[in-house]
């Protein structure tokens, strides 16, 4: 019977399983208590944040359709009960009521997860911390599954979800559990409660509140802490390694017809097979696995022609003797004999170029790793004028997996590398104005920009029609894991599926050489639509850097020391919004320089054209562009 099934209803079928060996979840309980908030759920509309507006009718159409009968799972109540920990709705006015930002939550379902309690895979993922008035980037293990468990209880009213806004304008969600979710908790087990206890209370504690974990971030770390003075650093920006071997790619739209061969690192394949991981949960459950995979990681950044030429000088591409070592090292003493610096270098060499337009580089980045685990790493990178960066690989092995067998957890912990090391890789070409561009448009925290991820494969196993993946379920949160949440799923032909994402894009079939041109574009303006948000969101903490200046100026006269503060601060407001505006003329002149391809011919590629609205996109970006200019002129040079 478990043979018949698919993977998702195997997993329900466990679930059941699980649950029925302890100490019994009341089967007809839990069915009636299902049925019944089936029966009480009202359509709702959903909430959609800014940057998927262009994608209303898509992201609308994904989950459209009858609704699937709702079923109360193990995970589900397990979930529950941890919320309920943390945060519950008021019974009475006279009461306050409690709630648990989403950024702990998600940290405690990972330690869930690590305790065997939470029965949830989990992948590496980048996720804004907002702490102490600093906004940073950190890649951190995320249960895509568990995140949708949760997303189904607050569609079933069984928790709530609270919009938030922090100081640094960036949104957040805080979740409590309703009063139906309150309901729901006194039919359930005294086993289940002991099960999360066993990890939300300090170790060898009476389950007070003194001894509930809280967590906190403090200096860069995630601390897990109680009341009564336990403390530990929570593993889940711990991101774990993988063996692998890849070669070097760039789409063949991206390169000229003079362009030299990348190396082939197919015959060292073997030696990902012999090297170690250091993941700590080894049994994988694996939804989707892709064959002959290739993977391209993209961004924008403000770049221009004179960077183009200067970076193809920097690189004597015109020379003889090109490319090289490379490192973002200043020399400040030249004429001293020697020198030493922490290892980790970039060897560059260039496969063709256009003087002011782009340079195809092939990358290997030399890093050192954990003993035993072996990485085969070279890169393709093509940088353009117009401020497009992609960095992709051929993947050749990750462990014992050939290329045609790639699992997307094993691709999840690879991409971490690629979009880390590529991010150190630019840093190192670009010049010291461009970088301190970057730095103000982060906030310093440059080597951890997001990117965004175009996965192109031959094959999809298992093949299904697009819609299928967006399950809801285990093949949607596999893919997640890569993509991010999933805005739409199309069926480009009979053998060609397109799965778009909140931070990247899946083409799988045989068509992809033919659909690249139009896949790449899309994903520029996508980049530079990342990086336009981040931009608008940096504008507001501009603003309110300012604000604070004119306060200290109102009280100058407390502190004798407030006129260097004042002098200073007022020196870096007005350096960064002058380098705000040159961004802001990057990006113009970026969408006037894009090269758009070729109108479409065939059937297939004009239902591409029409899925990705690439001309809708860039009006919205110009838009924006706009708008931001605006609000630059109007409130911070006022």
């Amino acid at each position: 019977q478990m043979q018949e099934m698919d993977p998702t209803q195997r997993r329900h079928h466990h679930s059941r399983i699980v649950g029925d060996e302890m100490e019994s979840l009341d089967r007809s309980e839990l069915d009636a208590f299902g049925e019944a908030v089936e029966d009480d759920y009202d359509d709702e509309e959903d909430v959609e944040s800014e940057d998927d507006e262009l994608y209303h009718d898509m992201h609308n159409n994904i989950h459209d359709g009858a609704k699937a009968p709702f079923e109360m799972t193990l995970n589900h109540s397990k979930i529950l009960i941890l919320v309920s920990k943390y945060g519950k709705a008021a019974s009475s006015a006279d009461q306050e009521e409690s709630w648990i930002r989403e950024l702990p939550l998600t940290v405690m379902m990972y330690e869930g997860i690590a305790a065997g309690v939470i029965d949830c895979d989990y992948a590496p993922k980048s996720a804004i911390i907002s702490s102490d008035g600093i906004c940073c980037r950190k890649f951190m293990n995320i249960s895509q599954e568990a995140i949708t468990l949760l997303e189904t209880l607050v569609e079933e009213k069984l928790v709530n979800g609270l919009k938030l806004t922090t100081t640094e304008y960036r949104p957040v969600t805080a979740y409590q559990v309703s009063e139906k979710g309150m309901q729901f908790l006194n039919s359930l087990p005294n086993s289940l409660f002991q099960e999360i206890n066993s990890f939300v209370y300090a170790p060898h504690a009476p389950m007070v509140d003194t001894e509930l974990l809280h967590v906190s971030f403090i200096q860069d770390s995630f601390i897990i802490k109680t009341q009564s003075g336990y403390s530990r650093e929570s593993s889940v920006t711990d991101i774990e390694d993988v063996s692998y071997v890849v070669s070097p790619h760039i789409p063949s739209c991206l390169l000229t017809p003079l362009a030299k061969h990348f190396r082939n690192n197919a015959h060292r394949a073997h030696e990902a097979s012999v090297g170690m991981s250091n993941i700590r949960d080894k049994k994988f459950r694996e939804a989707v696995r892709l064959s002959g995979v290739k993977v391209v990681v993209g961004e924008w950044v403000p770049l221009g022609a004179n960077g183009i030429v200067q970076l193809n000088d920097k690189l004597n591409a015109r020379n003889r003797c090109q490319g090289g070592l490379f490192s973002a090292l200043i020399d400040k003493t030249p004429m001293d004999m020697c020198f030493r610096m922490a290892p980790g270098l970039t060897s560059v060499k260039v496969i063709d170029y256009k003087y002011v337009r782009h340079s195809n580089l092939e990358v290997e980045v030399v890093m050192p790793e954990e003993s035993g685990i072996v990485q085969i790493e070279v890169l393709g990178l093509h940088i353009n004028m117009d401020g497009t960066i992609y960095q992709g690989c051929s993947m050749e092995a990750i462990m014992n997996r050939s290329k045609d067998d790639v699992s997307l957890d094993f691709l999840a912990r690879v991409l971490v590398d690629i979009q880390l090391d590529s991010n150190k890789v630019l840093h190192d070409l670009l010049t010291g104005y461009h970088r301190s561009l970057l730095d103000v448009m982060y906030m310093k925290d440059a080597l951890n920009r997001a990117k965004y991820n175009i996965v192109i494969t031959e094959k999809i196993h298992p093949f299904k029609k697009a819609m299928e993946y967006a399950d809801r379920g285990w093949f949607e949160n596999e893919i997640k894991q890569v993509l991010g949440s999933l805005q739409t799923a199309e069926d480009l032909s009979s053998e060609d599926v397109l799965i778009l994402g909140r931070d990247g894009l899946l083409l799988a079939g045989p068509s992809s050489d033919q659909l690249e041109p139009y896949i790449f574009h899309y994903a520029s303006l996508k980049c530079r639509e990342e990086f336009v948000s981040n931009l608008f969101l940096r504008t507001f903490v501009l603003k309110e850097g300012i604000e604070k200046i004119h306060q200290i100026i109102q009280q100058h006269h407390t502190d004798p020391s407030n006129l260097n503060r004042i002098q200073s601060a007022l020196s870096e407001a007005s350096s960064n919004i002058f380098q705000i505006y040159e961004i802001l003329d990057y990006l113009e002149s970026s969408l006037d320089d894009s090269i758009k391809p070729p109108p479409p011919q065939d059937s297939m590629c004009k239902k591409l054209v029409s899925i990705l609205s690439t001309e809708s996109l860039t009006s919205n970006i110009m838009n924006r562009v706009e708008d931001m200019r605006k609000l630059i002129q109007g409130k911070l040079l006022l």
